[in-house]
């Protein structure tokens, strides 16, 4: 069965978004997402050339902002595809908004829990929004199978990524219930938010 935006929309009416309390202040007032290679003064760059092993203040024009880091990104366990390399892919990953999935306003994906579980520690909110509004208020989005910036080995095969890691609805090949990750390129208008919770409030989700 081709994949559908409208049973997507019916399986996942949730996307959650983790950010850093410090950041939520200019997300509410902009009400936008940006990447973090849209965000990122030039004079800062060098921040997004290789991976972040921790997270990283860059400038911008709404002044200071703390990027994630990007420690769960095993180069060792990713397949790269043909004529597209590290580099290549850290630029796809700085290149995205990303959020995670989620059956109703309090459990994401596993994978989302897996990943709000490891800031557990770190002073962060989930931003919580209904999944058609954000559809309809900005460009096609892009879905993932993975969690696109952590790849394991499975079975003795590595992740593979490349060029085709996030795919619009018309070519992606799953199911809707294969999500894990769906993505803007650069930015994303915000609608109203559903909720905003501490991360905190995850961490008990089976």
């Amino acid at each position: 069965m081709p994949f559908s935006l409208d049973r997507f929309v019916a399986l996942r009416p949730y996307l959650f978004h983790l950010t850093y309390n410090e950041n939520l202040p200019g997300i509410l007032e902009h009400r936008r997402l940006i990447s973090a290679r849209q965000l990122t003064d030039p004079l800062d760059f060098h921040v997004l050339a290789k991976k972040r092993a921790q997270q990283a203040r860059v400038r911008t024009n709404r002044g200071r902002v703390t990027l994630r880091d990007q420690a769960p990104l095993a180069f060792g366990n990713v397949d790269l595809s043909p004529n597209f390399f590290r580099e290549d892919l850290l630029n796809l990953l700085n290149g995205n908004v990303y959020f995670w999935p989620g059956a109703n306003n309090i459990t994401p994906v596993t994978m989302g829990r897996s990943h709000f579980r490891k800031y557990r520690n770190t002073a962060s909110s989930v931003m919580i929004f209904r999944t058609e509004d954000l559809l309809r208020m900005n460009g096609p989005a892009r879905f993932c199978r993975y969690n696109s910036g952590a790849p394991r080995c499975s079975g003795g095969r590595k992740s593979p990524r490349g060029p085709e890691t996030f795919q619009t609805a018309e070519f992606y090949t799953g199911t809707a219930a294969t999500v894990k990750e769906v993505t803007w390129v650069d930015s994303v208008q915000l609608p109203a938010v559903e909720d905003i919770r501490p991360v905190s409030e995850f961490l008990d989700l089976s």
